[in-house]
């Protein structure tokens, strides 16, 4: 009978009906409870102005890490845990610390526990070092986290699965002789930071680097270039040109295309100077200009998708922004992107299309003496004007 009623409790998903179910009696407390801490968070400045309005919170928080780790049932069934303290000021610090210090010393105590995810964390070698008693885990996320890696070489932690995410470089080497990783994935940049110049000589990250969110300019267009020509495992490219790029300047250069890239954003230009045929699992685009506008003229995204022949037939999501929306560039999607789910366009003038009135809506006319079968589920339009 216990097995049945464990068996059933593992069906409910929202925390409230476990919760009601651990009500019904003693028996089905004891079942149900560990059910409620398979997933335990630690975000106590989350939604709060300033780190001085969550003195409340420490003791809450240091007595949930105790109660959940000296309980047995409940740290045998803990399976992920994430971890958001970070440090806000100065004034912070020993609340800060206290808190880490605490979750880390515990941490151990999950026997079960398969996944640890932090995020804007300082950790110091003695937080590692209670992170390296667990011995092994399945996956360990880092987002902006910081390390202070142990003096101690001999202390290592094995890990499946090493993710980690950052708006800038960090010191892989030093974190590679920490952590003993089956499979490492790095993403690394924001839109809004130029960080080519430093990641091209950094090897080390390129032959690890799944995304890359980063800036251009004409100048850092051969470091661009070199990045890509080591072959990284790229799986998602966004790039922000922050000057005019001409085609002419990407096609002054070799770029060598990500075999593994999925995602993609950028101006369209480089995709001209990438060898479209090798570029066999693209299937998201969303271009962005680099005219001081932000908007392409639709005859050249025309011709773009044109040229990508069998890769605008792979694509299943397309978003562009252009300085008027023609039927022509609308049949020219909707003929050659065969596989097409989604397509979102912004453009700046309405007046050479059909719109619905009530809806503002593009009227296709989606019969098959102008179009061939179309498996879009979704076509957003927004006009700037």
């Amino acid at each position: 009978m216990p097995e049945i009623w464990l068996d059933i409790l593992t069906y409910l998903s929202y925390p409230g009906d476990i919760k009601n179910a651990s009500l019904a009696c003693q028996s089905l407390r004891q079942m149900a409870q560990p059910l409620l801490f398979r997933y335990l968070k630690f975000r106590p400045y989350d939604n709060l102005q300033t780190s001085s309005s969550s003195k409340e919170l420490v003791p809450w928080a240091l007595q949930k890490i105790d109660f959940c780790s000296s309980n047995q049932s409940i740290a045998s069934a803990v399976r992920r845990v994430d971890i958001h303290v970070p440090f806000l000021d100065i004034e912070d610090q020993d609340q800060h610390n206290l808190i880490l210090n605490s979750i880390f010393k515990q941490l151990p105590k999950l026997v079960s526990l398969a996944t640890v995810v932090c995020r804007c964390v300082l950790c110091t070698s003695h937080h590692l070092k209670h992170l390296s008693e667990l011995g092994r885990l399945g996956r360990l996320e880092l987002t902006d986290c910081s390390l202070d890696i142990p003096a101690d070489r001999s202390i290592t932690l094995r890990v499946s699965s090493l993710e980690i995410s950052s708006l800038q470089l960090f010191p892989i080497d030093e974190w590679l002789s920490y952590f003993r990783a089956d499979s490492v994935s790095i993403a690394i940049g924001d839109q809004f930071r130029n960080i080519l110049p430093d990641l091209a000589t950094s090897p080390s990250i390129i032959q690890r680097l799944q995304s890359l969110h980063t800036t251009i300019q004409r100048g850092t267009l051969p470091l661009l270039a070199k990045v890509l020509s080591h072959r990284p495992p790229l799986k998602s490219l966004r790039l922000r040109s922050t000057e005019i790029i001409t085609k002419s300047d990407f096609r002054a250069l070799s770029f060598t295309p990500p075999p593994l890239l999925d995602t993609y954003w950028g101006p369209y230009e480089l995709i001209y100077a990438l060898s479209t045929k090798s570029l066999h699992d693209l299937r998201h685009v969303k271009l962005s200009s680099s005219s001081v506008d932000g908007l392409d003229n639709p005859i050249d995204i025309q011709l773009a998708i044109l040229s990508w022949e069998e890769l605008a037939m792979r694509l299943e999501t397309l978003q562009f922004s252009v300085r008027y929306l023609t039927e022509d560039l609308l049949k020219t999607v909707i003929n050659h992107c065969s596989k097409l789910k989604k397509l979102t366009i912004a453009a700046d003038n309405r007046s050479l299309v059909n719109l619905d009135a009530y809806t503002s809506q593009v009227c296709l006319p989606l019969d098959k003496c102008h179009y061939r079968d179309t498996h879009i589920d979704t076509i957003r339009t927004s006009f700037l004007r």
